[in-house]
């Protein structure tokens, strides 16, 4: 049986909006407060990048060393500007023995009523790579999730890819490990979301070309 998890690293690069990382680190510290969920301590890694020369992919992978130094056993990426659902770490607890990784729905903040409502777009719930292929088409992932250290160190995200590292890496983490998107809502984010690019559908396209997919079909009612 592995053992539990004990310590999350929450990494958020920021660029020059100290306003919205003040709310992110507000909602960090709040969320952990209220239920440390699975997690016997909870920190919180700024990764500053005021120029934006580093990118996501080498923010967040320098945010991975220092989850390492700090003993971490899980990440979650955190956007700045964003913030995390007061009972996020309590949501995600028991997916924690199952899973590697694992997804949420997404909230957004809708400026004419002041209320949080759920972002639809984000609702479909599945843990299978041929089911996120289908929903990405449609659905937004969002860029927050929760993840093994051990796991985000041995797949990091490739800087040389550009505007395509955080999709070729999404694939890659679904494709080689045990991964789950719920529809329990642990972020919530200042813009609306953005559907993929016809660009991004091609990258897609690429990859379930080039990567061999079992999918299971029923037949007579045998799969």
């Amino acid at each position: 049986m592995s053992k539990p998890a004990r310590r999350c690293a929450v990494i958020t690069p920021v660029g020059d909006d100290e306003d919205g990382f003040a709310a992110t680190e507000a909602s960090v510290k709040a969320a952990a407060e209220y239920d440390r969920g699975g997690y016997e301590e909870i920190v919180h890694i700024r990764i500053d990048d005021p120029r934006g020369s580093m990118g996501v992919a080498q923010s967040r992978n320098l945010g991975l060393s220092r989850a390492a130094d700090a003993g971490a056993d899980w990440v979650a990426f955190v956007d700045s500007g964003h913030q995390l659902m007061p009972n996020a770490f309590q949501q995600v607890t028991p997916a924690l023995m199952a899973y590697d990784a694992v997804w949420g729905a997404v909230g957004a903040f809708d400026p004419e009523s002041q209320r949080m409502r759920l972002v639809r777009d984000t609702i479909p719930a599945f843990q299978d790579l041929p089911v996120l292929l289908h929903r990405l088409r449609d659905f937004w992932m969002g860029s927050f999730y929760f993840a093994k250290l051990s796991v985000e160190r041995e797949l990091p995200i490739d800087p040389d890819l550009g505007e395509y590292a955080e999709l070729d890496h999404l694939l890659r983490l679904w494709h080689r490990f045990k991964c789950l998107k719920t529809a329990q809502i642990f972020c919530v984010s200042p813009t609306p979301p953005a559907m993929l690019s016809d660009e991004a559908n091609r990258y897609i396209d690429q990859f379930i070309f080039d990567t061999p997919l079992f999918v299971p079909v029923r037949y007579q009612n045998r799969t």
